[in-house]
């Protein structure tokens, strides 16, 4: 679909007239909107929206009712993840956390966006429709072409060298030879992101730079260390490294959040499992992918940086150094 499609001027209702807002993106599982003239980007989830209507839909309800069942999880949902947002601000501190509020809310649909959501078979037509909206400040930076940030690869989803992956998992996930840092090009022929890349060669020429990023990698171990939530580190913009109205380095968390909270326990399970050689499923190989690209990142970063902290995630008193986990991921 083009951008087009997903465009709301012309449609009659009161949220359109007041606050025209425009169409920026597809973010994860968010639709984007910025309010012109307000310095705000709205992003409407698409999945309660697909949820809320199938429910609807297989109750026989009116397909723009928001029903007593969905609307207590929504609440305790909005609850934990006001929780999450203020534990960003303890962990990041508040100027580095763009504010934002989530609600839930009656929004405007178009049939074009209805297809979009429904692969083109949504349940029947609706004007209306209810879901979870996150109205965000804007941040400034996001339109500066000389900001930088953090985005990892998918290595298991690229045509990768098994044995460089194979050494790369396991000195930054297992620990192993730590003594021996490892090549960049290594870590980055595996973390395949251009922006990554560019953010490397940044440091090397500019030590405030390194500085900025050394506390904010520092704050990453730490977070996840203590929490055991990992950040969405997939997205463009998620984090957004860029020089201030002073010039000085800075960054912000924008969209990085991860759906889930106990990803690194799972990830022990998953390991304890394969230690004693039990199968697993498909969803507890993408939990792998996920873990092990975030965390092969942020302690990539980290001995790139000369930062000595490092995210553990794997059990006690296990074994898995015959386990091929490139091929465990893949297949």
């Amino acid at each position: 679909m083009s951008k087009t499609n997903f465009e709301l001027q012309g449609i009659e209702h009161d949220l359109i007239d007041r606050y025209s807002p425009v169409f920026l993106g597809k973010g994860g599982e968010n639709l984007v909107y910025e309010v012109p003239g307000r310095g705000v980007v709205i992003k409407a989830r698409v999945e309660p929206i697909r949820k809320i209507l199938l429910y609807n839909f297989s109750q026989n309800l009116p397909l723009d009712t928001f029903p007593s069942e969905i609307h207590e999880r929504s609440a305790d949902y909005l609850r934990k993840e006001a929780a999450r947002y203020n534990q960003l601000k303890k962990y990041f501190g508040p100027e580095h956390v763009i504010i934002q509020r989530e609600y839930v809310m009656k929004i405007p649909m178009t049939e074009d966006i209805l297809r979009f959501i429904f692969d083109g078979n949504p349940p029947g037509k609706v004007s209306e429709v209810f879901t979870i909206v996150t109205v965000q400040k804007r941040l400034k930076a996001i339109e500066d072409p000389n900001r930088l940030g953090i985005m990892s690869g998918y290595a298991e989803n690229n045509n990768v060298p098994s044995e460089i992956y194979q050494q790369i998992t396991s000195h930054l996930i297992f620990g192993k030879n730590l003594d021996e840092k490892l090549e960049r090009e290594h870590l980055l022929q595996i973390q395949s992101s251009e922006s990554l890349r560019i953010l490397l060669e940044s440091i090397d020429s500019d030590g405030l730079l390194r500085e900025c990023l050394q506390e904010l990698i520092t704050k990453v171990i730490t977070f996840t260390t203590e929490t055991g939530e990992i950040l969405d580190f997939a997205g463009e913009d998620n984090i957004v490294i860029y020089k201030n109205e002073n010039g000085k380095w800075n960054y912000s968390l924008v969209d990085c959040r991860y759906p889930r909270t106990k990803m690194v326990e799972e990830t022990k399970t998953i390991l304890t499992k394969l230690s004693r050689g039990e199968k697993i499923e498909k969803g507890e190989k993408n939990t792998l992918k996920n873990v092990f690209n975030f965390v092969r990142t942020v302690n990539g970063l980290a001995e790139q940086l000369g930062i000595h902290k490092r995210i553990n995630i794997i059990p006690e008193n296990i074994s898995v150094d015959n386990l091929d986990f490139l091929e465990i991921i893949r297949y």
